[in-house]
């Protein structure tokens, strides 16, 4: 969860970039990162968990950035659905603090992304 954590910050700051600047950013991310902002701001890319209950984070563990593009990946093809998708997003949150993270690419309300505007 480090990686994606570190990744939200990038983005926090490049937000504030003027166009030149945001281009240069992003192209200096790295492989990961350039996968995660594409997976975020694909418009034909959705997830399909709209509401999920947030509950307060147990700082026992903190899952690992693969478990977490895991899911991701899960819920675009579609291979969770429904109530196993929301239970799914619901006991990944649970477990760490970085649910801002998860939060901001499953939710994708605007279908051009404007994550970056």
């Amino acid at each position: 969860m480090e990686k994606l954590i570190a990744l939200k910050h990038k983005l926090d700051a490049i937000k504030t970039m003027g166009t030149n600047a945001k281009k240069e950013a992003l192209a200096n991310l790295d492989e990961f990162e350039q996968s995660m902002v594409s997976l975020m701001l694909n418009p034909f890319i959705r997830f399909g968990v709209k509401k999920y209950k947030v509950a307060e984070p147990l700082d026992t563990s903190v899952p690992s950035d693969q478990k977490v593009v895991e899911l991701l990946e899960k819920l675009a093809a579609r291979e969770l659905t429904g109530n196993a998708a929301v239970t799914a997003v619901e006991s990944l949150v649970a477990v760490t603090n970085g649910a801002i993270v998860i939060h901001t690419q499953r939710l994708k309300s605007d279908p051009g992304g404007n994550l970056l505007s």
